[in-house]
């Protein structure tokens, strides 16, 4: 290829990688804030409040907004060349920190619900009563404080102004790159995603257990409500399995997109480490620049979609709280615009 056209070349990938930036950045920035908030606000509401994954649902879902309005704002700035992190250190590190801390964070609360949810359809007592709300907040705790200790390193291993790395705000040595990218990869994507889907296929054992069990006991459930008037005991167990099993099912789907949004940024980063001391071609380098930032916004979009999963997979319980919260939104609106 002569000179001419390696700079075509090149150009061209530059200007995909500047449009997409701003684009799909928009895109991701919008379509993820709003999801999550109508996450949050629906996740709030009296039926779902007290429910402890719902609640670490919840939380997770603010942690994303976190990751988003803190991440995608600098890869849109990066679309016309004037991201404030590539030149300011603090700022570098400060992004740095929050994003990985926040996201870690939210991968790391959908791991806590996906335990909750094994333990909520135990066959066990004993794990059935440690499925709780305030057992939740202890496990948010735990987790935010060891995120926390997981990224403090940031502030000394990224720095600003650097050079044939996939962005100018990175790791500034081969060894920070080393702890800060097998942390990241393992630590906030592999190891939570494998143990979410470890929970999720124990928790689906557990239903088909319930379930092989569930005929016998409808009967003498049924017989004794019409003796004792325990009907209303009967429908809000009903419910609350009703809930758990929409729950589990938008917990699996979660993992599959999340899964696959994210893991390819992991194994890029790692691939961009262990290839540090190779020389490349400015056509290679291109080339990796514009496949890690297709990947990093993708992450993102991760963070973004649990709101429109649950509307998809989540149930007619899903739904009808958003129709709740719509409906009186409108009647809010409508008696302030009275008065």
């Amino acid at each position: 290829m002569s000179s001419s056209s390696d700079a075509n070349f090149i150009l061209t990938l530059g200007e995909i990688s500047t449009q997409f930036n701003r684009s799909f950045g928009i895109f991701i920035l919008i379509f993820g804030s709003i999801g999550n908030i109508l996450h949050c606000l629906i996740l709030s509401q009296r039926t779902l409040r007290s429910n402890p994954c719902a609640f670490l649902f919840r939380m997770s879902s603010i942690a994303n907004i976190i990751s988003i309005l803190i991440g995608v704002p600098t890869r849109i700035l990066a679309g016309w060349n004037i991201d404030p992190t590539n030149t300011l250190s603090w700022l570098c590190k400060c992004r740095a920190f929050l994003v990985f801390t926040s996201r870690t964070i939210a991968f790391w609360l959908i791991v806590l619900a996906t335990i909750d949810q094994w333990l909520s359809s135990s066959m066990k007592v004993h794990h059935r009563q440690m499925s709780t709300l305030k057992n939740a907040k202890k496990g948010i705790l735990i987790v935010i404080f060891l995120s926390i200790s997981l990224h403090i390193q940031m502030f000394y291993c990224y720095e600003a102004n650097l050079t044939n790395t996939p962005l100018k705000c990175y790791g500034k040595s081969l060894e920070c790159r080393l702890i800060t990218d097998l942390t990241y990869s393992f630590l906030t994507i592999i190891l939570p995603l494998l143990l979410t889907l470890i929970f999720g296929l124990k928790t689906i054992s557990n239903v088909h257990q319930a379930c092989c069990r569930i005929h016998p006991i409808n009967r003498i459930a049924i017989i004794y409500s019409a003796n004792l008037g325990i009907k209303k005991v009967t429908s809000n167990r009903q419910r609350k399995k009703k809930l758990d099993h929409h729950l589990l099912l938008v917990l699996l789907i979660e993992v599959i997109i999340s899964t696959l949004f994210t893991l390819p940024q992991a194994i890029d980063k790692l691939y961009s480490t262990f290839t540090i001391k190779f020389e490349n071609s400015k056509n290679y380098d291109a080339t990796d620049s514009l496949i890690y930032n297709i990947v990093l916004l993708l992450s993102f979009l991760a963070s973004g979609m649990p709101f429109y999963i649950y509307i998809l997979v989540g149930g007619s319980i899903y739904r009808n709280a958003l129709s709740n919260l719509f409906k009186k939104s409108c009647r809010q609106l409508t008696h302030f615009f009275h008065k």
